[in-house]
């Protein structure tokens, strides 16, 4: 599972547990009960000694994402940047969307370095 797509999942996860109410007590529960056998197996791994069921939820969060969300280089990020090209059947508005994406990762400040892409090489 990829970064994004891990923090995402808990990002909606904890939207999820905020809309039906699920209090703290309960909340490692219904994640480990929604998570999916695959995550579940691998946190069972990582807890090696220790059921899943008996940690805090967001301890069994911070040993997934400490696994599955490796620190991306910013260079190797700024340089997909650099090197991402419109696509012929692309259109601008998915361009840009693809490129807030990619310099989401770049730790970049400020909105410079979007407009970079734009300007003829």
């Amino acid at each position: 599972m990829e970064t994004e797509k891990f923090d995402t999942y808990v990002d909606h996860f904890e939207i999820y547990a905020t809309c039906y109410e699920v209090d703290d007590a309960r909340k490692l529960s219904f994640f480990l009960a929604i998570v999916g056998p695959k995550i579940y197996l691998l946190l069972v791994s990582l807890c090696a000694l220790q059921k899943p069921t008996k940690l805090e939820y967001a301890d069994a969060v911070q040993l997934l994402k400490s696994h599955l969300c490796l620190e991306l280089l910013t260079y190797t990020e700024r340089h997909r940047f650099r090197n991402r090209r419109q696509n012929t059947d692309e259109t601008i508005a998915a361009y840009v969307v693809e490129l807030r994406k990619l310099a989401a990762t770049c730790k970049f400040e400020g909105k410079e370095r979007l407009e970079e892409n734009f300007v003829p090489k």
